[in-house]
């Protein structure tokens, strides 16, 4: 059994497909977080090391996934062996706080930089300490709810169910502790667009922050989610534990882009530049027409009438013109052949000008 196999598995197959894509685009959004800082001017903060914390804790979730994944090979959960069903209950123990930490990080992040954007309205301020102090709490409370969610601990991975003790209902424990993470995540979201809407600057600005600031409101959605799909999925099996995973990792991976994405403005193309842009692409295929029709054109041929001949670098017209521009050539005395007209009038000092030009309405 391989990473086929693996794949093929309905629970470890979607974790393993989703960790692929997440994890690199994490990665790629954390560093491009440092970069735009740096552009911006700005050292290292506390929102930036808050953002890096947010990703170390991610990575730690999926990587102890991946473990247990490896473990089972892919095997669905009846097939495990007793060795192989404690190795992974004792992986999940150790993965489970670490969402925990994701979301404190994740949200720090961005109440350092609401803080730092908004601190000089009060009453933003005030409402900020407050969801910082309910984040502060949940954050403990759910921690140590898990650390502790079996007595004792070692309960967690008693699959045979011969040791003594209890556990909390983890249904029941995860619906209160999304509920709370949620509605922080909904309130900040609506604290961010009300100061928006207050700030001098034009229409389309606000509704561009706006519609940034609104991103992280998907992270609250995904907690409601989490509470549908864990209530809906039978609790046989560690079913209900590898659905939660599923969730736990999309989740913290959507808050690691929420709390990033504010901080790009300095690394995306200014305003206008794909307008200018578009206009460089157009002049350029318009000259490089130009060049290749000029230098398919014939020359003018030599006239047998009158004294003068056109320059040999004017271009020649068949049967109207391709041209969307103005040609105008002026050729003065000394480039003409003027022999016979000094033979005609010998005792006048003569100056000729040739002027040929030729326009085109577009």
């Amino acid at each position: 059994m391989g990473f086929q196999t693996i794949l093929h598995n309905v629970s470890e197959g979607p974790i393993t497909v989703l960790l692929i894509i997440t994890i690199p685009l994490c990665i790629a959004a954390t560093i491009l977080r440092f970069v735009a800082s740096r552009r911006a001017g700005r050292t290292v903060g506390w929102e930036d090391t808050f953002a890096a914390l947010a990703l170390m804790a991610f990575l730690v979730y999926s990587g102890l996934a991946l473990a247990g994944f490896a473990i089972t090979g892919g095997k669905a959960t009846a097939d495990f062996s007793l060795d192989e069903a404690v190795k992974t209950s004792k992986m999940a123990y150790a993965a489970a706080p670490f969402f925990e930490i994701n979301q404190l990080f994740a949200k720090a992040s961005l109440f350092v930089l609401y803080y730092r954007i908004f601190s000089s309205d009060r009453a933003f301020a005030g409402w900020i300490w407050f969801l910082v102090i309910i984040q502060v709490c949940w954050f403990i409370a759910t921690f140590f709810a898990l650390i502790f969610m079996c007595v004792p601990v070692s309960k967690w991975w008693d699959i045979l169910g011969t040791e003594d003790g209890w556990c909390l209902n983890d249904a029941a424990l995860l619906a209160a502790e999304e509920t709370i993470n949620s509605c922080v995540d909904f309130a900040m979201v609506g604290l961010a667009i009300a100061m928006v809407r207050k700030l001098k600057m034009k229409a389309h600005v606000k509704r561009k922050l706006a519609i940034v600031f609104a991103i992280g409101g998907l992270s609250g959605i995904l907690g409601f989610v989490k509470i549908g799909e864990v209530y809906a999925v039978p609790d046989e099996d560690g079913e209900t534990n590898v659905t939660n995973g599923f969730w736990d990792l999309l989740q913290m991976a959507t808050t690691i882009f929420c709390c990033c994405a504010p901080i790009y403005k300095t690394i995306l193309p200014p305003e206008g530049f794909w307008t200018r842009f578009k206009a460089s692409i157009i002049s350029f295929s318009r000259t490089s027409r130009l060049n290749k029709s000029t230098e398919g054109s014939q020359k003018f041929s030599n006239s047998s009438q009158g004294p003068f001949q056109p320059s040999s670098n004017w271009p020649r017209f068949h049967g109207g013109t391709q041209r969307d521009y103005t040609w105008a050539e002026v050729s003065t005395v000394d480039e003409l052949p003027l022999g016979n007209l000094y033979q005609d009038h010998p005792n006048q000092v003569t100056k000729t000008v040739q002027i040929q030009q030729t326009d085109e309405m577009v």
